[in-house]
């Protein structure tokens, strides 16, 4: 009954024009999964609404990834002609959940060479996205750019040539790169940090380089206090990330594990130089989405 509840009021609160109360109802809509799949075909029309203003489209567009049972053939096929190219970038980018969608990964396969052609800069986009569902790509897209210092420079180049009002649409994409790339696992963009990675609240005020750097290369600054380790038992178990003390055991946290392990059991206790945070995340998003995403962390105020 509190679900259904709870489920009701986000609904009913999903257009609201406060920000802070519409994405609170977005973020709990989104927590019951396809238990909010009734909520879809209400946020379909306004998603594909010439009116809809386009940060509202792609917050919304961003539930209805989440939330539907089965993806609305139609609805995604329609907004791979939005007259929108941003919006139409965006629905590319989530065809990666469609994997086991063999109708939508041949309908994203006929639409690539007419996409590329009204948008050249979606190459990377569709290569991204094609390297996840299929290993027979299409020809018409290239390679993703592997090279970290080539990324680096055409990332920096790239932030550098926006204006302002492309760059704030390119840091509401970056915001969906965020999530997609469950960066929120582990980091908040409130004022506190959690167990496993400090906020990112404040990141407006760091370079462009530094932003970058730190997603390329998470191990090169790791911040105090967010070391990873190494602990081996007496038993030879070897457990690796963040230790925290707690008294008679030390608990360790990494992506996938919380475990407490007795001091009295430990037989060797060491600092790595390796970050918590997994390299290689830039090798499963595209150069355009890199960029989106050091938008978005720029405006954490």
């Amino acid at each position: 009954m509190g679900s259904q509840t709870g489920l009701g009021q986000s609904g009913g609160q999903l257009p609201a024009k406060q920000p802070d109360v519409r994405e609170a109802a977005h973020r709990l809509a989104r927590s019951f999964g396809d238990k909010s799949a009734s909520l879809a075909p209400t946020l379909w029309p306004i998603v594909l609404s010439p009116k809809t203003k386009f940060e509202d489209a792609v917050v919304d567009l961003g539930t209805i990834a989440r939330v539907e049972k089965s993806p609305s053939a139609s609805e995604w096929t329609s907004l791979l002609k939005h007259n929108n190219p941003l919006l139409r970038v965006e629905a590319v980018r989530w065809w990666r959940g469609f994997k086991n969608q063999p109708e939508l990964v041949e309908t994203l396969k006929r639409h690539a060479p007419e996409l590329v052609k009204e948008n050249p800069e979606l190459q990377e986009d569709l290569a991204s996205v094609f390297a996840e569902l299929t290993p027979n790509p299409s020809k018409t897209v290239p390679t993703p750019i592997a090279d970290k210092d080539e990324l680096t420079k055409r990332t920096l180049a790239s932030l550098a040539a926006l204006s302002p009002t492309d760059r704030a649409k390119r840091a509401a994409l970056g915001q969906q790169v965020f999530e997609r790339a469950a960066c929120t696992k582990c980091h908040t963009t409130a004022t506190q940090t959690t167990l496993l990675a400090p906020s990112l609240k404040g990141s407006a005020g760091q370079k462009a380089e530094y932003l970058v750097e730190s997603i390329l290369y998470p191990s090169k600054v790791i911040k105090t206090g967010f070391e990873s380790e190494s602990i081996v038992t007496a038993s030879g178990k070897v457990l690796s990330g963040l230790v925290k003390d707690e008294g008679d055991s030390f608990r360790v946290l990494n992506l996938d594990q919380d475990i407490r392990v007795p001091k009295a059991d430990v037989e060797s206790r060491s600092v790595s130089r390796v970050s918590i945070m997994p390299e290689g995340q830039e090798l499963r998003m595209s150069s355009r989405e890199l960029v989106d995403l050091v938008a978005y962390l720029a405006t954490l105020k």
